[in-house]
């Protein structure tokens, strides 16, 4: 942690702006808003978390910025202290800069509330559905914030929206037969047992298996290893290094439906006018409440999308 202390510090007089991020999604949300903006002065720091499939994602969306303005740290979820040791260093450096962007703190840690309190040019840098927790949650306590968004976010007098527009129509051509079904992890989270998150991802393939569609499953980078083998039986299951998006591109082929829960995924993809949008509301059979309260915020927002058809998930529970 010294070495990365050292590092920053020393770059900190030459960089105006200031991006710490840790998600693939956000490496592509930094690229367009490094490049629509037109940030040449700027330093980031990606914290990897030693999950492969995870850091391989982001080291291939970084290869295309400058390696000069990027300082890579593998930092595993596990080491609870290690990541506290790299979150406080970071808040401090962060000070040293006209603004920061940070897209590693949950809404709910009181670093970022401590951040935000502090220093008066952050913003939270998108990180897909937290966004959308973390926007909800400020309106409800009134608390100020400032947002980078790909999100139809409204602010107002204590939140900031920095809009960044992303997605739209394809010319790719539309494969009407192809379903496919985009998982989120939600075992490996802790919002559902293992058992009923199969239970339902199966009875998902099995519905649309006797419409006669094709089905191609695409699990989150995060799903256990356990999940996917037991899904492989009931369904063809993606397990190439491509991002949906760019399997998409370059299969030239985009499908009709495209189901899943929670996914960021299938907010994008509602901006595509050729490809209906199904999201399962799986509220009813989350037994944490703490978790079921977040994710009630994901489907309210889903329902005021056009574009999204939000369905209950007893009609996949037989």
């Amino acid at each position: 942690m010294m070495y990365l202390k050292s590092i920053i510090i020393n770059m900190v007089n030459l960089s105006n702006h200031f991006f710490i991020i840790e998600s693939p999604f956000q490496c592509k949300i930094l690229k367009k808003y490094i490049h629509s903006r037109k940030l040449s002065n700027y330093h980031l720091l990606v914290r990897l978390n030693g999950i492969k499939s995870n850091d391989n994602a982001i080291l291939k969306e970084l290869s295309c910025l400058p390696t000069i303005n990027q300082h890579v740290i593998t930092v595993p979820r596990e080491k609870k202290i290690s990541l506290f040791i790299l979150y406080i260093t970071t808040l401090k450096l962060i000070f040293k800069y006209k603004s920061g962007y940070v897209g590693v703190f949950n809404h709910r840690n009181y670093l970022s509330k401590l951040i935000y309190l502090l220093h008066p040019n952050v913003w939270f840098f998108d990180d897909g559905m937290a966004t959308i927790e973390n926007y909800i949650d400020s309106k409800m306590k009134m608390r100020k914030r400032c947002f980078v968004s790909i999100f139809p976010l409204e602010g107002d007098e204590l939140i900031n929206i920095d809009y960044l527009e992303y997605g739209g129509d394809s010319k790719i051509e539309v494969n009407e037969d192809a379903i496919y079904i985009v998982t989120s992890a939600l075992s490996y989270n802790g919002i559902l047992n293992e058992d009923d998150y199969l239970t339902i991802t199966r009875n998902i393939v099995k519905k649309y298996t006797e419409l006669g569609k094709n089905i191609l499953l695409f699990p989150h980078r995060y799903e256990t290893d356990s999940f996917v083998n037991e899904i492989e039986a009931s369904v063809k299951v993606y397990k190439g290094d491509l991002d949906f998006e760019s399997f998409i591109e370059l299969s030239m082929k985009k499908p009709k439906v495209i189901i899943g829960f929670n996914s960021t995924l299938l907010f994008l993809m509602s901006r595509d006018n050729d490809i209906i949008v199904k999201s399962i509301d799986i509220c009813n059979i989350i037994h944490d409440e703490q978790h079921k309260f977040e994710f009630i915020k994901t489907f309210d927002f889903f329902r005021s999308v056009d574009g999204i058809e939000v369905v209950d998930v007893n009609d996949f529970i037989v």
